[in-house]
């Protein structure tokens, strides 16, 4: 599918124009690219959950030192 842009140039809409293939949802690859973003996905969830886990045992630590005396 093709378009033509305002300065006279084809453009492909839905990937290139040489691939006769079409794209769908039982196709081997389309399932391989959607599992590896959706490990990517996990993984950096999983960062932001421990830099979020860390900062608060951080905060947490200097709280009790400071109300309990034991500064820095």
């Amino acid at each position: 599918m093709d378009f033509k842009s305002k300065k006279g140039k084809k453009t492909a809409i839905y990937g290139s124009s040489s691939s006769s293939r079409s794209w769908s949802f039982g196709d081997p690859e389309f399932k391989r690219k959607k599992s590896v973003a959706s490990n990517k996905m996990y993984g950096a969830e999983g960062k932001v959950k421990g830099s979020l886990k860390r900062s608060f045992r951080w905060l947490k630590d200097k709280y009790t030192r400071v109300v309990h005396g034991s500064c820095w």
